[in-house]
């Protein structure tokens, strides 16, 4: 009676063992899922911050570079509507010196930019102070006007 205990539970561990393998097996070929936007880029950086969430799940950053004109920066960047709904937001430009210290300008503003669905929008700004080179766009949705 011992004997057919011990060759029962043995098989059992047996069994579960193999199971287990078998599992985390199939777990790890599993086809891998893309994560977050299916951009050519992550949109959060140095450079670019997504102020909210409705901004970060529609926009994908296709192509960012920056140019100088007469000594002064001039940073663009190419965003992409990936929705089917026209996307309304707000951009905000900011320069910074050779210290990352923020310029302070007259014209610090939100600019309004609306994207078509499924299109490409360039947007760039230029820098007012030739101390100018560094920068960050801030994006945002729109807000609503009453």
């Amino acid at each position: 009676m011992i004997g057919f205990h011990n060759r029962t539970g043995g098989r059992l561990v047996l069994l579960a063992t193999v199971l287990l393998l078998l599992t985390t097996l199939s777990v790890g070929c599993a086809p891998s899922r893309p994560r977050g936007p299916q951009a050519n880029e992550v949109l959060d950086t140095e450079t670019v911050v997504m102020l909210d969430m409705g901004a970060t799940t529609q926009l994908s950053r296709q192509k960012e570079w920056v140019e100088t004109k007469n000594g002064f920066l001039e940073p663009h960047i190419i965003l992409r509507n990936r929705g089917g709904d026209m996307l309304k937001l707000e951009i905000r430009t900011y320069f910074k010196d050779e210290y990352g210290a923020t310029i302070e300008t007259q014209t610090d503003t939100w600019d309004p930019v609306t994207i078509n669905p499924r299109e490409d929008f360039h947007y760039h700004k230029l820098c007012p102070s030739k101390r100018g080179i560094g920068y960050q766009f801030h994006i945002r949705m729109a807000k609503l006007e009453h």
